[in-house]
């Protein structure tokens, strides 16, 4: 699968996939508290707290993108609404400004990871296995995921555009 990449190798493909990587890492935090792995209010709120954090990331790596507010506009913005003290906001803000993008791809790549599977399970039925779902994704977890998604969907035995 891998040598699909020098295969389909385009200015989109060279770089991390870090929608599929951070989309994969936050599904796993979700998916590990419905499983019953530290289901409690206490990792509830921490999740939580985690969603308000990268939510407010899309907003100010949109906004600076757009030149709509400045690094110390979006950490007084972080700090606010993430309760974070502003010192460590401002090293957030500053630091996702040398990789514009990369802060979109926590809940924009947990919501693809989501859609994939509830696709997959809609398509598959009863044929669809959460553990075999879990091995594809993280077998191809460094493709970007408009690859890891046929790729996924290749080895779950579903249609694909690719294969």
């Amino acid at each position: 699968m891998h040598q699909l990449l020098e295969i389909l190798m385009t200015f989109d493909t060279i770089v991390t996939a870090y929608e599929t990587q951070e989309g994969w890492a936050h599904y796993c935090e979700r998916m590990m508290y419905d499983q019953g792995f530290e289901h409690n209010d206490a990792a509830a709120l921490t999740m939580l707290d985690g969603g308000i954090w990268r939510g407010v990331r899309v907003i100010y790596d949109v906004r600076l993108a757009y030149g709509e507010a400045t690094i110390k506009e979006m950490a007084e913005l972080l700090s606010e609404e993430a309760s974070t003290p502003l010192s460590a906001a401002e090293s957030d803000v500053k630091n996702f400004t040398r990789t514009p993008g990369y802060p979109l791809s926590y809940l924009i790549g947990r919501h693809m990871v989501f859609e994939l599977k509830k696709e997959l399970e809609g398509e598959l039925g009863a044929r669809f296995e959460l553990k075999k779902f879990h091995d594809q994704l993280a077998l191809n977890g460094n493709l970007p995921f408009f690859l890891a998604r046929e790729a996924v969907r290749a080895g779950m035995g579903a249609k694909t555009d690719l294969f």
